[in-house]
């Protein structure tokens, strides 16, 4: 967004082109494709809150709460925050765990069930991952539920999805920034998403989490050659080499 208000001076709208809203970013004309990804695909576009061929795209989406009694407990239910959702995967290493009273109370609206996709809707915006576990969770008010219709959706393809450049863009234009960056459920719902049949979206899911895992295997190699550098230098200085237990000031 910093770059749109950077790099425009100003640009003009005719009236009828104006929706509901007059901020800045939303009416930027670089944010036009998401009104028009129809005209760049062949496969259907629709609105989340919408439907495709006579099916819901979601069956709920829902966000959390922390209610100012809320109890903590090292054997509860986790209860995940927007610094728990990292692109495309969740880290729990560090999640908070809330007492099962909560969770099956006043928080029962916002239990999380795999396979529900996971987004940020306050503070850092819009990123995405899917629950994939079988562990009970829930979530707080910067996080936002999505439990799709398998039917027209996949979850893996959503996720995924909305973490693409398209995606960000929906976030982008959808998004306020008064106070705290945000974006509440009804704008979710409009976010814009390109649905091919489930066929072509599992051959999707399936070709970037190849992609992924090729990126991850030349990561690896990349820190392998890197400590070989190292320990030849360490070899050349008669210093010994890394072990994993020793630190150098270099």
């Amino acid at each position: 967004m910093q770059v749109l208000t950077e790099k425009t001076d100003y640009y003009f709208r005719f009236i009828e082109e104006i929706e509901d809203r007059l901020d800045y970013v939303f009416n930027h004309p670089s944010l036009d494709i998401v009104n028009t990804l129809q005209n760049i695909t062949i496969y259907q576009v629709r609105g989340l809150g919408g439907d495709i061929n006579g099916i819901k795209i979601i069956d709920n989406l829902t966000s959390g709460s922390t209610p100012k009694n809320l109890q903590y407990d090292e054997e509860g239910v986790m209860f995940i925050r927007a610094n728990n959702v990292l692109e495309d995967y969740l880290d729990l290493d560090n999640v908070i765990k809330i007492e099962r009273s909560f969770h099956e109370g006043i928080l029962k609206s916002s239990q999380l069930k795999k396979d529900d996709v996971v987004v940020t809707m306050a503070g850092t915006i819009g990123r995405c991952a899917m629950y994939t576990l079988d562990e009970e969770a829930n979530i707080n008010q910067a996080i936002a539920s999505i439990r799709v219709n398998k039917d027209a959706i996949l979850p893996e393809y959503l996720s995924l999805y909305l973490n693409s450049q398209f995606g960000q863009l929906n976030f982008l234009k959808y998004r306020h920034d008064v106070g705290q960056p945000n974006i509440n459920l009804d704008e979710i719902k409009k976010i814009k998403i390109i649905i091919p049949p489930l066929y072509i979206q599992e051959k999707i899911v399936e070709k970037i989490l190849t992609k992924k895992q090729e990126v991850i295997k030349a990561i690896n190699t990349i820190a392998l050659q890197k400590e070989k550098v190292l320990n030849t230098i360490l070899e050349n200085l008669d210093i010994g080499i890394l072990d994993g237990a020793q630190q150098y000031f270099f």
